[in-house]
């Protein structure tokens, strides 16, 4: 690589890839590479794929950024920016409806661009949705590693995928079932788990039951996590129902607010006057 990234250190490492920390002199931040651990001609290939998904996706502010890359089959990498707030999976177990539901709602934007293209995710969890941080500092969810992801042709030579992969827990049922084919509902489902278990702390879609919460948020988690695919609402409807449950909520809490100060600014001049 160029002078323009000064290595800091490792950051992790699994079966298919290594994540490393540099410093960008360019760009002056900090930055993350994805590299490979064995460069095999497949390896290569899924890595350079996970590269062309986010090229065609870098519009969408709800993917992460792709700042760099290199597309050679001896030692492809990505870049990628380096987001301090980290993933979701450090705010699971939250039990703040609120905050999940805007996450959820971030996450589907992200995902009605991949689906809108005909593509796919296929593993869809808190680790791989990056908490990014807006100029007015609130946090919003941009979904990553799309190193199971699949868009159609040219970004894939064969079908779509008929493998169930992805990570236990998350994987859609149906997904277990004889000839089973990845579908954009599965990824509805996998996002409906990490939803519930945003808040909850649990991946069973019976625990979002045992908690007091919105009930439009919880109907729609359950919805997202029906056993029956086409029971799930797309991608599109499920941001589209968030994004309502959150107006709603904000536009009620601030007329409690202005109620209150109201009612406070009647109760001082009373006191002024009757003093």
């Amino acid at each position: 690589m160029s002078q323009r990234y000064q290595p800091i250190g490792p950051l992790g490492r699994g079966g298919f890839g290594r994540i490393e920390l540099f410093y960008d002199s360019h760009l002056e931040q900090k930055v993350v590479r994805k590299s490979l651990i064995n460069p095999t001609y497949e390896n290569c290939k899924r890595l350079i794929r996970e590269g062309e998904i986010c090229i065609e996706l870098s519009q969408e502010v709800h993917i992460v950024d792709l700042l760099d890359h290199q597309f050679d089959y001896s030692n492809p990498w990505l870049m990628f920016p380096y987001y301090e707030a980290g993933t979701l999976e450090t705010r699971v177990g939250n039990r703040n409806w609120y905050d999940s539901i805007i996450y959820v709602q971030n996450a589907a934007t992200g995902l009605r661009a991949v689906h809108r293209l005909g593509g796919i995710h296929r593993d869809t969890k808190p680790s791989n949705l990056f908490v990014d941080k807006r100029i007015d500092e609130k946090h919003f969810v941009r979904v990553g590693d799309f190193g199971f992801g699949r868009l159609p042709q040219p970004f894939t030579s064969s079908t779509m995928t008929v493998h169930p992969c992805g990570t236990p827990d998350y994987i859609a049922p149906e997904l277990y079932q004889a000839n089973a084919r990845f579908t954009p509902a599965c990824d509805i489902y996998s996002l409906g788990i990490t939803g519930i278990e945003l808040i909850t702390g649990s991946r069973k879609r019976e625990s979002i039951n045992t908690i007091w919460i919105n009930n439009d948020v919880k109907t729609l988690l359950l919805e997202m996590t029906s056993w029956t695919p086409n029971k799930r609402p797309d991608a599109a409807t499920v941001a589209s129902r968030a994004l309502n449950v959150i107006q709603t909520y904000d536009a009620n809490f601030n007329k409690v607010v202005t109620v209150g100060l109201t009612g406070l600014a009647a109760y001082g001049l009373y006191r002024l006057f009757s003093e």
